[in-house]
C-alpha cells in the first residue's frame, strides 16, 4: 500500500482494537512570482549512515521537536521513544510491554510547551506522558475501552488537538466515525472541527480519511484542509469558530486513467492480504492527486503549505497569520533525501525520510535569506 493509506493503516488496527456551518471571511489571497523565495539547508541530521549501527533507527512512526531543542522520535520498531539533546547523548525511553510507560501500537509523539512529553498508544487506549529524561509520569488520556486521539497538537497548556476513530456499534448498520476535535484530558472531544461518517463496509473510509490534513498551534489556532487535493485551508479558534478560510486560485491535477488503476490493484491487494476488511465494498479512487499538505506553524505565526504540483525539490507557501501569502521557500532535491516529511513549529524546522525501504533519518534545516 501506499503512502496515502496511512490513516487507513491505523484505522485497520483500531478495528483489531475494538474488534458538519459558520460563516467568515475569505482572505484576499493570490499565489504570485512577485513574493520572494528563500532556501532551505540542513544544519544538522541524525540516523544511520551506511555501516552505522550506533545511530539505528528502525523506523520513524512519529517526530517533532521539545522545547528544550532536543528532537524527539517515536520509533514503532524498537518501541522506543528517541530523545536527540542538541548537544549530548541519545537517549532511549519506553519499551515494548502492557505495563505502565511501555508500547503496545504506538501512534504518535508531541511535546507540550511545559516540557511534557505525549505518547499516543491505539492498544493501550492510552495518550501517556513522560519527562525529558524518559521517565513516564501517567496518563494525559486514558480512554479505557475507547479508542484515543492520534496526530496530536497541542492548543493550550493542556489541551490537544488530534484525529479520532470510533465506532457506534449501537447502528444498523455499523458506523465509523472520524473526527478532528480538542481534548482536555478525556476521550470526548469538547469541541468538533471536522467530522466524517461511514458505513464499516464502505471503502470510502480509504479515501475520504486520507484527504483530510490538519495542524494546530499552542495559541490555539487549528487549521483543516478538509480535501488535500484542493487549496483550501479553514483556519478556526480553538473553540471552533471559523476565523477565515485560506482558498487561492489553483488548478486542480486530475490522476490518469493509469494511476486511478494502480490505486483500485493495491486496494485490492491489500484486501487479500488481510490488511483491509474483505467486506468493503468497491473502491473507487479519488479522481485527483494530492495537491497540499500542511508542514506546520512557525515561530512567527506563520502557516507553511506543502505544494505537490512542482517538480524539482520541496516546495512551500508561506502564509502569516491573517492569511496572506508572505514568501515561499524551497528545498532542492538532493540523492540523498528522497521522500521527506516535514514538521514545522515554533521551535525550527524538520525533515525526516519515513520511507521503510530506506535509511529512517531526520534532518535540521534553517532559512537561507
Amino acid at each position: 500500500m501506499n503512502s496515502e493509506y496511512t490513516k487507513a493503516a491505523i484505522f485497520a488496527s483500531m478495528i483489531l482494537v475494538v474488534a458538519c456551518s459558520t460563516n467568515s471571511d475569505v482572505s484576499d489571497q493570490s499565489i504570485e512570482n512577485t513574493v520572494p523565495e528563500y532556501y532551505l539547508s540542513a544544519v544538522d541530521s541524525f540516523g544511520v549512515e551506511v555501516g552505522d549501527s550506533i545511530n539505528m533507527i528502525g523506523s520513524i512512526t512519529g517526530f517533532c521537536n521539545h522545547p528544550s531543542g532536543a528532537i524527539l522520535l517515536l520509533d514503532r520498531t524498537a518501541m522506543r521513544i528517541r530523545i536527540i539533546p542538541e548537544n549530548d547523548e541519545v537517549l532511549c525511553a519506553g519499551r515494548e510491554g502492557e505495563g505502565p510507560g511501555e508500547f503496545l501500537i504506538p501512534l504518535e509523539i508531541c511535546a507540550m510547551e511545559d516540557g511534557r512529553i505525549l505518547v499516543a498508544d491505539s492498544w493501550k487506549h492510552e495518550i501517556m506522558e513522560f519527562d525529558l529524561a524518559g521517565d513516564y509520569t501517567g496518563s494525559f488520556l486514558n480512554a479505557g475501552e475507547e479508542s484515543t486521539p492520534f496526530e496530536m497538537y497541542q492548543v493550550d497548556s493542556n489541551s490537544i488537538v488530534g484525529s479520532r476513530v470510533e465506532m457506534d456499534f449501537n447502528s444498523d448498520p455499523i458506523q465509523v466515525l472520524f473526527h478532528i476535535g480538542r481534548y482536555d484530558s478525556i476521550c470526548v472531544p469538547s469541541v468538533k472541527y471536522e467530522e466524517l461518517c461511514f458505513e464499516l463496509t464502505s471503502s470510502d473510509i480509504y479515501r475520504d480519511m486520507d484527504l483530510v490534513d490538519f495542524c494546530a498551534t499552542p495559541t490555539g489556532k487549528v487549521f483543516i484542509v478538509p480535501d488535500n487535493s484542493d487549496y483550501s485551508i479553514n483556519v478556526f479558534s480553538s473553540n471552533g469558530d471559523l476565523l477565515y478560510l485560506m482558498n487561492p486560485e489553483i488548478e486542480r491535477m486530475a490522476k490518469s486513467e493509469e494511476d486511478l488503476q494502480l490505486e483500485i490493484e493495491e486496494f485490492e491487494e491489500a484486501i487479500q492480504n488481510g490488511q483491509i476488511n474483505p467486506a468493503m465494498q468497491e473502491f473507487q479512487p479519488a479522481p485527483y492527486h494530492r495537491l497540499i499538505a500542511l508542514a506546520g506553524v512557525d515561530v512567527d505565526g506563520h502557516l507553511w503549505v506543502k505544494r505537490y504540483d512542482l517538480e524539482g525539490g520541496y516546495n512551500f507557501d508561506v502564509w502569516d497569520p491573517s492569511g496572506n501569502l508572505v514568501y515561499t521557500v524551497v528545498l532542492e532535491d538532493t540523492t540523498d533525501v528522497l521522500d521527506l516529511t516535514f514538521k514545522i513549529d515554533q521551535y525550527g524546522i524538520l525533515g525526516a525520510n519515513v520511507d521503510s525501504d530506506e535509511y529512517p533519518r531526520v534532518y535540521s534545516y534553517e532559512i537561507d535569506n
